[in-house]
């Protein structure tokens, strides 16, 4: 079947797909600076299409480029993302994959906090776990403790395929949240601001220039930052956090499910090399939460833990700690390329910063129709949940 690389003249295909596939709603424009506006990109494939005889776009899967550095070197990685087919079972999804992999030889790919449907896809097509399964586990700390159990309530109820479908008919919890204004003790900087924006340049510049010698790590950026801040559909749903110590992270409102609250998701994290996680980087995740509350999330969530110590969990607030039943971090590794275990595990090499549902303003005036069930690989799915429809599937 034929595969294309992915155009702008796409997009409205995409936005067809990703509809029938129950992925979050996202507008041309939103595609257009997730596919188009990566300043990482150049002139690499943003994604492919796959076309059926006729040549109808019917399958569409995303590959974001990013910069990772090692000492005074860069290289590149790639993350894939938004794997949706409106005829499944027929062959779409192996024959973009094939695609990617033939195009990025020998970039490495790989893959952060993907759902258990694509799980058995990503090890049938060579990859690998990329770290250990403890490291994949998530940590969540309610803050508003009523409306967190009853979205836990609602979210076991909507594994059941028709009570789901229920469900979904309309938005649930979908009172304001917003960040509030930051203060002094907040941490959380605005790299509009000029005085913001020179502190974050000097904090990147800090992170990479001391990038471990042993190791590849994410090469973050000022452009990189202001990129991923510009949600043309949910702008200033994102925020930075960074404490003087140069410890950095980026926090994101969003919904997992429409019956679901909603969430502050922790999207980015890194230390200043050579800390450790009591001190200036405690403090930092506390600011996050508070700050959090005060925007009216119903919890905190860090998916996955990562490099994150679970013993010190318990210093930021209550929390619960969770451990996927499937490998939800993947990498593909070329043997003439970048090998995995050469390659820091990061939440920014990942697609959270704009997989994510956006939080509405309030709820509809009128009930929409049922809709499918979210299955993007931000969206949590286990293994025995069948597809919420018989003509799309997407992870």
């Amino acid at each position: 079947m034929p595969v294309e690389r992915v155009r702008r003249d796409h997009i409205g295909a995409i936005i067809e797909i990703a509809e029938r596939c129950g992925f979050p709603a996202r507008s041309p424009n939103a595609w257009r600076w997730i596919l188009f506006g990566n300043p990482d990109q150049g002139d690499l494939p943003s994604g492919f299409i796959s076309c059926n005889a006729e040549g109808r776009p019917e399958a569409f899967l995303g590959t974001l480029v990013m910069r990772v550095r090692r000492g005074d070197r860069e290289r590149t990685i790639v993350c894939g993302h938004t794997f949706i087919s409106s005829q499944p079972g027929a062959g779409h999804g192996s024959a973009l994959m094939a695609a990617v992999l033939a195009n990025y030889r020998p970039v490495p790919l790989v893959t952060v906090n993907n759902n258990a449907r694509s799980a058995p896809m990503l090890q049938k097509m060579g990859y690998s776990p990329w770290t250990r399964r403890e490291r994949q586990q998530t940590l969540t700390w309610p803050l508003r403790d009523n409306l967190h159990a009853a979205g836990r309530a609602l979210n076991y109820l909507g594994r059941k395929d028709t009570l789901y479908r229920l469900l979904a008919q309309w938005e649930w919890f979908s009172n304001r949240v917003g960040w509030p204004a930051a203060e002094p003790a907040s941490l959380m900087i605005d790299p509009r601001q000029t005085e913001d924006l020179v502190t974050l340049h000097e904090a990147l510049h800090a992170l990479n220039a001391a990038a471990a010698k042993d190791s590849w790590a994410i090469a973050r950026t000022v452009e990189g930052f202001l990129w991923r801040l510009a949600d043309p559909d949910a702008p200033g749903r994102s925020c930075l956090f960074l404490h003087p110590q140069g410890h950095l992270a980026m926090v994101t409102l969003t919904k997992l499910n429409r019956h679901e609250p909603p969430i502050a998701q922790i999207t980015d994290l890194a230390l200043r090399p050579g800390a450790n996680w009591k001190g200036g980087a405690l403090e930092l995740m506390q600011a996050i939460h508070r700050q959090a509350a005060q925007a009216g999330a119903a919890a905190l969530r860090l998916s996955p833990v990562l490099d994150f110590p679970i013993e010190l969990a318990g210093a930021i607030g209550p929390y619960r700690a969770s451990t996927p039943d499937h490998d939800s971090c993947h990498v593909f590794s070329f043997p003439d390329g970048l090998q995995a275990d050469e390659i820091r595990t990061s939440l920014a090499a990942g697609d959270q910063f704009f997989a994510l549902r956006t939080v509405p303003d309030k709820s509809p005036a009128v009930m929409p129709p049922i809709a499918p069930r979210d299955k993007s690989s931000s969206a949590e799915s286990p293994p025995s949940v069948p597809a919420r429809t018989k003509l799309a599937k997407g992870w």
